[in-house]
């Protein structure tokens, strides 16, 4: 299921499970479906289209000048890392899921239950790197999800493997902290 807004997304997360208005999608083992929005909907990827819309008028400004060509390179570079920005952040969220959709389907995972979250959420991590995206291929390390392994990895209390493996990091997780958990497993 896929959403054309981020906004409509939230609406519909929040009737599910509120804990999902943070996540760029999901997968409901009970329905066995794929939820996600375009990640050029977000607030952030809007301000920055308004910013490649100036830049694309700024262009146009600038045609016949000595400052042209320069003002072009800038708006043409920035249009296409906005474009890699979202195809990478569609790519990121839908492997996500279809790998705990994937999972649950061939029985390699309990289907129906959610129980072990750390090898559910290890694995789906894992599959999430976009073969095309800045840090390419199945099981390369997404920079992402480094960063927020090194949060656990540096906190003697959390990166208790046992403390990972019982689930207690990501039940004890608020607000973002639930991150760190994903790239920890």
């Amino acid at each position: 299921l896929l959403f054309g807004e981020e906004s409509v997304y939230l609406r519909y997360a929040q009737t599910l499970d509120s804990d999902l208005v943070n996540a760029a999608g999901f997968w409901s083992p009970k329905d066995n479906i794929g939820v996600f929005y375009d990640q050029g909907t977000t607030p952030v990827m809007k301000l920055l289209q308004v910013l490649s819309n100036r830049l694309d008028e700024e262009k146009r400004k600038a045609r016949g000048t000595v400052a042209s060509r320069d003002v072009r390179q800038i708006a043409i570079a920035v249009d296409l890392l906005i474009k890699i920005s979202r195809e990478e952040g569609d790519i990121e969220a839908v492997s996500h899921e279809a790998t705990h959709q994937l999972a649950g389907n061939a029985g390699l995972m309990p289907n129906g239950k959610f129980g072990m979250r750390w090898t559910h959420e290890g694995l789906a991590s894992y599959f999430e790197t976009p073969s095309g995206g800045g840090w390419g291929g199945v099981g390369a390390v997404n920079d992402t999800r480094f960063i927020d392994y090194l949060i656990v990895a540096k906190d003697r209390e959390r990166r208790d493997l046992e403390i990972l493996v019982s689930d207690i990091l990501f039940d004890a997780a608020e607000g973002d902290e639930i991150l760190a958990a994903y790239g920890y497993a």
